[in-house]
């Protein structure tokens, strides 16, 4: 992912400590959720691939549904853009 600094990896390990047992962490910024920035621990595996299998394809539909803690990266001024759309003219 593009303009990820160290930082970001360390405030989701962070956020991620805070808890006594391994739960899923993901990124946000403000109202923004950036779920393909999150730690996941090894245990949910299963459940994504029953997801994937049942015809699911929006990973924050699935990774909202195990709960998990938004470590907000706001103050980090995280920047991911949508590169799916061309580039305005």
């Amino acid at each position: 992912m593009p303009l990820l600094t160290p930082a970001v990896f360390e405030a989701l390990l962070a956020a991620q400590a805070a808890h006594t047992t391994a739960v899923p962490v993901y990124a946000r910024t403000g109202a923004d959720v950036l779920p393909t920035l999150a730690l996941l621990p090894r245990t949910v595996l299963p459940g994504l691939e029953a997801a994937l299998a049942g015809g699911e394809r929006r990973l924050q539909t699935w990774l909202m549904s195990l709960h998990p803690f938004a470590a907000d990266l706001t103050a980090l001024q995280v920047r991911l853009g949508n590169h799916n759309s061309a580039p305005p003219l």
